[in-house]
């Protein structure tokens, strides 16, 4: 999961583009009241769930297809078993429609598009790069779903419930941030994992069901409650890993962690492949000479220049299959760079390894939460 910053994410789907800037209906529009921390009405919020964009068309298939206005409200098209939309310029026509529209939904019964499955109603707006493929589906299946990607069902229930209050908060800030786009958070890790197929009655939904509405809210906003699947021992700040100062995102020691799975972990990365991924990265770089380290930071030539190397720039640069964390020291060898490091992920905010620790040693998802995001609060919303 990546946070800290509210961008359009470009999401592979054919050629990339950016949306049309036509009319836009934003469910989330209603959750700029949350500053009276009274929201009953955010129980049926609808989360608008990016599934793909670029594509010049798409076919939609399912039982009982109903192509609706940009509302939802009114019946366009009764199209059966099939439909399919056309990019026209920023707009789309559709099968059985004279006059092309800014953006449609589809409703039905086991929609496919492609190879991608809506869980929701499907909405298919026009835009300038092509067609944005938008699943529109409730905020607590929403949650759910990526409860099961993040954990799933096989993890103590405080700490999946902790993991729900989290991925529900990060989800509704999104949606404040992002009223503006035609979408409110990406089905992938740029945002939150997201787990699709049948997802039976089980744990998962229980802690769904028992958080219902519940969030981590900072100064009346919902809280950037971020997270990864191990810090490594210590949580990292939003400061040194996002250069934004958060304080309810600081570091601090987290000594539950130490079941993680792949928790240390040592990489050798050549000069020849870092040499690749710095001139691969940006246009009209040049190739990088000597370097030396201090054990945290890289500092290399750059024909004239100097370029320093930190914990994040290099993990960004690498990859994290490479560098799977941002808590790592370095040594060099005659022509590698060795770092040996701890962790998984960002390491800010809540910590999965830890949660799950904490659980398993008798603590419910509050105590949870309040130790990996001091300073915040817990509101039931709904």
């Amino acid at each position: 999961m990546l946070s800290l910053g509210a961008g359009v994410v470009s999401v592979a789907f054919g050629p990339q583009g950016g949306a049309g800037r036509g009319r836009t209906v934003a469910p989330c529009l209603a959750l700029a009241a949350i500053v009276c921390l009274s929201l009953p009405a955010l129980a049926q919020h609808e989360i608008r769930l990016l599934l793909a964009a670029g594509a010049e068309k798409v076919a939609v298939s399912g039982n009982d297809l109903r192509v609706l206005d940009d509302e939802g409200e009114r019946t366009l098209v009764k199209a059966g078993r099939r439909v399919q939309a056309l990019r026209r310029g920023e707009l789309l026509s559709i099968d059985g429609l004279g006059e092309p529209q800014a953006a449609v939904r589809v409703a039905g019964e086991d929609l496919q598009a492609g190879k991608i499955h809506p869980l929701g109603v499907l909405e298919i707006r026009g835009g300038r790069g092509g067609l944005w493929l938008v699943d529109r589906l409730p905020l607590e299946e929403y949650v759910a779903r990526v409860v099961e990607a993040e954990m799933g069902g096989g993890w103590p229930l405080e700490a999946l419930k902790a993991q729900a209050v989290a991925a529900r908060s990060f989800a509704l800030r999104r949606c404040l941030q992002r009223q503006e786009e035609p979408y409110d958070l990406v089905a992938s890790t740029s945002d939150q994992a997201f787990a699709r197929g049948a997802l039976a009655e089980g744990r998962v939904r229980q802690a769904v069901r028992e958080t219902s509405g519940m969030i981590l809210a900072h100064e009346n906003f919902p809280a950037e409650a971020t997270y990864s699947a191990c810090c490594g021992g210590r949580t990292a700040s939003a400061e040194e890993v996002f250069g934004e100062k958060v304080p309810y995102l600081a570091s601090q020691a987290d000594p539950y962690c130490a079941g993680c799975p792949g928790g240390e972990w040592q990489r050798r990365i050549s000069v020849s492949e870092l040499g690749r991924a710095w001139s691969g990265a940006s246009r009209g770089r040049g190739r990088l000479g000597a370097c030396r380290t201090d054990g945290k930071t890289l500092t290399c030539r750059e024909g004239n220049k100097t370029v320093e190397l930190g914990p994040v720039e290099l993990r960004r640069l690498l990859g994290s299959a490479r560098l799977p964390s941002t808590r790592f020291a370095l040594r060099l060898e005659k022509d590698a760079v060795i770092a040996s490091g701890r962790g998984r992920g960002h390491g800010v905010g809540l910590c999965q390894w830890g949660a799950r620790g904490m659980a398993e040693q008798g603590a419910d998802y509050r105590a949870i939460l309040l130790r990996f995001y001091p300073g915040a609060e817990l509101r039931k919303m709904y």
